[in-house]
């Protein structure tokens, strides 16, 4: 005899609905759809990332594929366009920097060596336009002009980008330096460590933590640069012909820039994520602290700069090159606002494989088996550090 079990009374509602009732405006989503208006929010939050997209496009009205991800919006189409003119524009702009760099450096016939001095002040010089353009381009003339006048508003908070200027001001001298001595394609590689260096800061001044295979990637990269390293001590590749300088102060000057930009770069994330001061502001800060300390640098050529002029020695050539040294700032800006470490890392040992290939024919370099195994290194490292373990679906 079976025993009768009382009846279920179906529920009918768990929690408030994710959306109002039809034709009523979700905030940022716009107008709901009837069929999706009484899902329970407790459900849909437990749904993974990929169904949980779903199932609020569907609730924006939007079209939603089974078993795939909601339509592109023309805001989604916007920013992925955009992500991709940043990355490639970053893969070009530190391919062409340091390979266009590195022809100025080395000795050429009839054309007399330029100041490394003016060509830092043309590079801050440079990026005032640039910033104040891309200000009026996203924020429009009276965002602009407000940004700017809340940003110098207050003197203390702007005298703390004297710091990380002066750093990057160094930097900028010893990358000349560094391409004086060393071939684009060693100096593409070794400035990966300032991935190691980023990382000491990140974790000595903020107090981050690095997991296992973040500690595991900055291995891979110390093999890989130690691997360039000797290769050139050897002769091989990374020890550039028709370099002007010495390979050892290229390395040193590779080093020593690592290590301040390093610095500055934790420095002034602490400063862009702790205030709400726009990053192009924070540039413009940084040019008004450089452009002084460029002059500064100016010092150590005054001699020669007062018998030839501060311009000696610049063509066509060189004036692109500083011009793209001043692009690369507002460039990794643009990577930061748009696209993710992930793609940045891609775009990253994509311009260091477009160094190392364009050198073959253009100055001859043939890279040995050892560059190549220290190239993957890196190129591997930069990616392990970058990659973020996916949600559970």
């Amino acid at each position: 005899m079976g025993v009768a079990r009382p009846q279920m009374r179906p529920i009918t509602r768990l929690a408030p609905p994710l959306a109002p009732q039809p034709g009523r405006e979700l905030p940022g989503l716009g107008r709901a759809r009837p069929d999706v208006a009484r899902i329970p929010a407790p459900c849909v939050r437990a749904l993974a990332p990929k169904a949980r997209a779903r199932v609020v496009a569907a609730a924006a009205g939007g079209a939603v594929v089974p078993g795939g991800d909601a339509a592109e919006t023309p805001a989604e189409r916007k920013l992925r366009r955009m992500r991709v003119f940043v990355l490639v524009l970053l893969v070009l702009q530190n391919a062409a920097s340091a390979l266009l760099t590195r022809y100025t450096r080395v000795k050429r016939v009839g054309v007399p060596m330029y100041y490394d001095s003016t060509a830092v002040l043309l590079t801050e010089l440079m990026k005032l336009p640039m910033c104040a353009a891309m200000m009026l381009y996203t924020l429009g003339p009276r965002g602009a002009l407000s940004d700017l006048r809340e940003g110098f508003s207050k003197p203390l908070d702007v005298l703390q980008l004297a710091v990380p200027a002066l750093c990057y001001t160094v930097q900028n001298i010893l990358f000349y330096v560094a391409l004086t001595s060393l071939s684009a394609a060693t100096y593409q590689v070794l400035s990966q460590t300032k991935t190691l260096a980023t990382a000491g800061f990140w974790v000595t001044m903020l107090g981050g933590r690095l997991v296992p295979r973040q500690w595991a990637s900055l291995t891979l990269l110390v093999a890989g640069v130690s691997a360039v390293q000797l290769d050139g001590a050897m002769g091989g590749a990374a020890a550039a012909a028709g370099s002007l300088g010495s390979y050892y102060l290229g390395i040193f000057a590779v080093v020593a820039s690592s290590a301040l930009s390093g610095f500055a770069n934790v420095y002034f994330e602490k400063l862009v994520k702790t205030t709400p001061t726009s990053i192009w502001v924070r540039n413009l800060q940084l040019a008004f602290f450089a452009l002084p300390q460029a002059l500064l640098f100016m010092v150590k050529d005054s001699s020669a700069i007062g018998l030839t002029g501060a311009l000696h020695g610049f063509d066509g050539a060189v004036w692109t090159a500083v011009a793209l040294k001043a692009l690369g700032g507002l460039v990794v800006a643009s990577t930061v606002k748009f696209a993710d470490s992930l793609l940045k890392s891609f775009a990253t040992a994509v311009s260091i494989i477009v160094t190392c290939l364009i050198s073959i024919p253009l100055y001859g370099i043939y890279p040995s088996f050892q560059f190549v195994w220290g190239v993957a290194l890196v190129i591997a490292s930069v990616f392990m550090y970058n990659v973020k373990k996916p949600p559970p679906q």
